[in-house]
């Protein structure tokens, strides 16, 4: 294995390593979940350092989790949690579990945005996604997948870069009926208090009617 990042959160030091070995059959491509985003890093420690965050005991799931820094990060604050992305991740997601000592608080599970969700038995606590706004053609299928794990009082926390296209599908979010809260870039780390990476809180409300 090569060298792994490292998170820490409340002195407890998380390893994450990369899918290094994965590639897109045909094209041969690396996955784009095969490493660590930067807007994984920015919501995993803004979910290790909020004050406003009670996440023991709750039960959460994240979507094209990657290489699954946030979940991680929410699985050792105490929150039972579901690691998803495409089945040719799950392999690296489990053994990020795995190396941490996690395996009592996560798993890793195979989704696809759009299918069912009924495995996850929801509605859960929280939904965790990191830089997962990023095409505008996929957005139907995550607001249904997001709906589908939703009531009223799960809280879908959300970290981007602030790009055009993140603007277009946060748009699109809102168009589908949910509520978003940028949190202020006070709370983010120093070196991410930049006006380049954005962390959101949405609701589920209503979607708006077309007239």
């Amino acid at each position: 294995m090569v060298n792994p990042h490292e998170v820490e959160i409340d002195g407890r030091k998380l390893v994450v390593y990369d899918h290094d070995d994965l590639s897109e059959p045909g094209t041969g491509k690396a996955y784009t979940g095969s490493w660590a985003w930067s807007t994984s890093f920015v919501l995993g420690h803004w979910i290790g350092s909020s004050t406003g965050l009670s996440l023991k005991g709750k039960r959460a799931v994240e979507l094209g989790a990657g290489t699954g820094v946030p979940g991680l990060v929410a699985a050792a604050m105490g929150a039972d949690v579901v690691l998803t992305d495409i089945q040719a991740l799950i392999p690296g997601l489990q053994r990020n579990i795995d190396e941490n000592g996690l395996g009592a608080k996560a798993k890793a599970m195979a989704l696809v945005w759009g299918d069912g969700c009924s495995g996850l038995d929801p509605p859960v606590d929280f939904i965790l996604m990191s830089d997962v706004l990023y095409d505008v053609e996929s957005m139907p299928d995550l607001c249904h997948t997001l709906r589908e794990l939703c009531d009223g009082d799960t809280k879908i926390l959300i970290a981007c870069e602030l790009r055009l296209v993140a603007s277009d599908c946060l748009e699109i979010m809102g168009e589908e009926g949910f509520v978003l809260c940028e949190v202020p870039q006070s709370e983010l780390l120093p070196q991410w208090q930049n006006q380049e990476y954005a962390v959101f809180i949405a609701t589920l409300g209503e979607k708006k009617k077309e007239i």
